[in-house]
This record gives structure tokens, sequence and C-alpha cells, in this order.
């Protein structure tokens, strides 16, 4: 999100309005849009304050708080599906999957490497004899 424009910039931006300069030739010195300066007019005229917004939440709710309980909860139900879990707990699997990745916790299907991949793959990387050069 992009920040805010500064008060300064805002009380200049008023000033040059209240002593009756065009708004698209503010917006231009000022680098700003119309759009922007309108909405700060709007503002003014309804809260008799151009200045930003404040006090708004900004992303998502945290749905897991207590993040130890959390931890003894994946611990206990560590053998059961992400679906299972967000059931359980009455969230999403896509936030039982973030919580867990944020304990350090992994979902792998398999803890080791299958027998005959590690084969393939060692044979692939077998030294190769060497060859006969024949000489001249």
């Amino acid at each position: 999100m992009a920040m805010a424009y500064s008060e300064d910039l805002r009380g200049k931006a008023m000033e040059a309005l209240a002593r009756g300069e065009r708004p698209s030739r503010v917006a231009r010195f000022l680098g700003i849009s119309r759009n922007t300066l309108n909405l700060w007019r709007q503002r003014q005229a309804q809260t008799g304050s151009c200045a930003a917004k404040r006090g708004y939440q900004q992303g998502h709710g945290a749905k897991i708080t207590d993040w130890e309980a959390f931890r003894c909860f994946a611990e206990a139900h560590g053998g059961q599906t992400l679906a299972e879990m967000a059931a359980l707990r009455g969230v999403g699997r896509t936030t039982i999957q973030r919580g867990l990745n944020k304990l350090g916790f992994t979902r792998k299907k398999r803890a080791m490497a299958i027998a005959s991949a590690t084969r393939r793959r060692a044979k692939s990387f077998a030294p190769t004899p060497p060859r006969s050069i024949p000489l001249p």
C-alpha cells in the first residue's frame, strides 16, 4: 500500500484552492491527481480536515492468537490431515497450514526417500570406466 501524502502537502493544496487556483493547475504543480485533490476537498467539507484516515484495520484478523496452545494442538493431532485439523479447530485448512509453517512444522508425506529412486540416482552418478584412446 502506498504511503499517505504529508499533512504539509495537503495543507498547501487546500490553501491554493482557497486562494482561487484552478484544481487542475494545483494538482499538476504538486504532482498529484485531480481525483486525489477532489477527495481531499470532499473530506475537508465533511470532517473539517483533509488529514489521512487513521485507525482502520489493515490486513486480515489473526485467527490463531495463542501460539503455545496451537503448538500443543499441532503436536497432539499431527497425524491428521489439514482438513481434519481445521474441522477440529473451527478454522480453514489454509489457516492451519500457515500456522504450522510459522511454527516450523512440515507436512511431508514421506519422511525418507524411496529406495528405487535412490538406486536410480546412484547409478546416474556412478563413475564410468576410462576409455582407451588409440595411439597413432
